[in-house]
């Protein structure tokens, strides 16, 4: 098949469930403009022939982009499924809540955030909570993300996971607001998907000024972006604009002092802070254990966070 490789997005061949039908045709890349059909609309991946295809270092499949929604839809829907069913195991949960996530972030890295975009991660988000609800294991959650190739995605998920996990041990952080804390976590980094991709493969210090100031200025981007949508709520806004700050004054985009950051985003900002430390990366091939990270963490910043942010990290690593 010749094809408009603009028409096209990449899936990860992890994301594929064995044994499910497909929503939406999947191809082969053969060359930049040509593509083969591996699966059609309504048949099931076959395990032994994506192990052979891993085996040969192939990592993604294709599908239309007019196509990837219903791809992403169906990896919600299973997982949503799944926390439901008595016989899925806890791990066998966990992977397919990642593949369901990684699905999404796919998406919005390949067509953007839309108000159709928000309602599949709202749907998400319900999965997440409900997953987190019953199963608490951060260092199995930490452990499975090293199977993903997308850092953004990495990142983005052991945040949202920890995050929610803390504000559930707050007393203070209602219903209405643990929800806004699932949505402003799992989109904090939405701006980062309108650079340019070179620069999330670079670290800070290799960027020169105008890749340094687009990075600075993701906070705002993602603000603006999910702004256009009335369903999501401030607090959850505020997160977004807000993770990247520091209690000191530090952070940017606004060097907000600890007085001024929202009670909710300071629960981000940990968060995120926990999963640069644990969540192994190319550039960070020996992360922290989860204990390791918290004693870090509350030794060289404990001080600037609230207490009651401190101790529910504590607590969900069952220090």
């Amino acid at each position: 098949m010749i094809v408009d490789p603009q028409s096209m997005a990449p899936i990860s061949i992890n994301d594929l469930i064995p044994g499910r039908p497909n929503l939406t045709d999947i191809y082969v890349k053969l060359s930049d403009t040509k593509y083969v059909r591996l699966y059609k609309h309504g048949e099931n991946p076959d395990m032994d022939q994506i192990e052979s295809h891993q085996r040969r270092e192939l990592n993604h499949y294709w599908v239309k982009k007019q196509s990837l929604h219903l791809f992403t839809l169906r990896n919600i829907s299973f997982a949503g499924a799944a926390l439901k069913h008595p016989k899925v195991t806890d791990k066998q949960k966990t992977k397919l809540v990642l593949k369901a996530s990684n699905s999404l972030f796919s998406e919005i890295s390949n067509i953007g955030f839309s108000p159709h975009t928000y309602l599949r991660a709202k749907a998400l988000i319900q999965v997440n909570q409900e997953y987190l609800h019953s199963y608490k294991n951060v260092s199995e959650v930490i452990n499975l993300l090293t199977n993903f190739d997308s850092l953004l995605f990495k990142k983005s998920v052991a945040t949202s996971f920890v995050s929610v996990m803390m504000g559930d041990q707050i007393s203070h952080v209602s219903t209405y607001a643990l929800n806004s804390l699932a949505t402003g976590s799992l989109l904090r980094d939405v701006g980062l998907t309108q650079l340019p991709k070179a620069i999330l493969k670079m670290s800070f210090e290799d960027m020169n000024l105008n890749n340094r100031n687009l990075y600075l200025s993701h906070p705002i981007v993602g603000h603006k972006m999910l702004s256009q949508i009335p369903a999501i709520d401030k607090k959850a806004l505020d997160i977004v604009l807000q993770h990247e700050e520091l209690p000191d004054g530090s952070g940017f985009p606004r060097h907000l002092k600890a007085t001024h950051i929202h009670p909710l985003s300071e629960i981000v900002i940990i968060a995120g802070l926990f999963a640069d430390f644990t969540v192994k990366t190319p550039e960070y091939l020996n992360p922290m254990t989860p204990k390791e990270a918290f004693i870090h963490l509350s030794e060289n910043l404990g001080l600037t966070f609230s207490i009651a942010a401190i101790s529910a990290l504590k607590k969900i690593v069952s220090l």
